[in-house]
């Protein structure tokens, strides 16, 4: 349900990030951050840190949401959702920190561009360099690029042109990342909700396809900026989130692309998989850890 008086609602998951969580709070709470009446929503994926107690006594004006259990990104995200009263729905990472005015160009855009049903970020790496934050559906094709490390070169390409472009150019694009993500009301109203049958990864791309085929556009607003510490709550436990990638690649694959294209995907992340273990075995018992991960790829594929 929409609030007239609320222009704006932050849907942050965070699951034991506390210090990033902070930074990403007082970027908000900065002049420029968020705009004036913007409520903001946290959704604790049941963090194991003192995260909850932190927020709920140095950021009393959070909506915070506590889950019992973390049942993933795609579904805590939900949550915030449900609870938001906003005109314009943001998903922001807890290891993002918005830049001054980002936020109010991105609602700017949406309200003069009727067609656009979501517009990402210019998400950017810590030390200021561009983050990749957008691009083309994914495709058997890509997706087998992308798993035997040949997209970078297609990447440092569009990645050119969003130098290219000066502040305030839209850039469609077939997706945007979920670090930094609004959409109009009617939009969610429409859509639904993510798929919580993503984990996590992927369900922003999903989400961005069911927009398109809805007739709305997606794309990036440069010079919306928002840096993004990527991996932020999942890169200690990157060996157990590297299956969870892959299963929801194919499970977006089945979905949009077809199940050939999933099963033939599996096919090749499985050999690909099998190959790495082989060479962290190579390398010793400092790879254990590689070796573990990429078993589990295999095993959970």
């Amino acid at each position: 349900m929409t609030d007239t008086a609320c222009p704006l609602s932050v849907i942050i998951v965070s699951w034991n990030t506390r210090d990033l969580l902070a930074s990403c709070l007082d970027s908000l709470a900065a002049p420029g951050g968020a705009p004036d009446g913007t409520e903001v929503v946290v959704i604790d994926n049941a963090s194991t840190d003192d995260s909850v107690a932190y927020v709920r006594t140095r950021y009393p004006w959070v909506i915070l949401v506590e889950r019992p259990a973390n049942g993933g990104f795609a579904a805590a995200t939900n949550d915030g959702l449900a609870r938001a009263h906003g005109a314009h729905l943001l998903l922001l990472n807890s290891d993002a920190r918005v830049q001054p005015g980002a936020l109010a160009a991105m609602m700017e855009y949406l309200e003069c561009h009727p067609r656009a049903g979501a517009v990402g970020a210019d998400v950017r790496n810590p030390d200021g360099s561009p983050q990749p934050c957008a691009g083309l559906a994914p495709s058997l094709f890509s997706e087998t690029c992308s798993v035997l490390g040949l997209d970078k070169k297609v990447r440092v390409l569009t990645e050119r042109r969003r130098f290219a472009s000066p502040a305030g150019t839209h850039l469609v694009r077939d997706w945007v990342l979920g670090a930094a993500l609004m959409v109009r009301r009617a939009v969610y109203e429409t859509v639904g909700p993510l798929d919580a049958g993503y984990f996590m990864y992927s369900e922003e791309v999903d989400w961005c396809t069911r927009i398109r085929a809805c007739g709305w556009q997606v794309g990036m607003l440069v010079g919306a900026r928002v840096c993004h510490d990527g991996g932020g709550s999942t890169r200690r436990t990157s060996d157990q989130m590297r299956p969870a990638l892959f299963r929801s690649k194919i499970r977006y694959l089945s979905l949009h692309r077809g199940e050939r294209s999933a099963r033939i995907f599996r096919i090749i992340v499985r050999a690909v998989a099998g190959l790495h273990v082989i060479q962290a075995r190579c390398k010793g018992l400092h790879a254990q850890g590689e070796v573990t991960s990429w078993r589990t790829v295999r095993r959970s594929l």
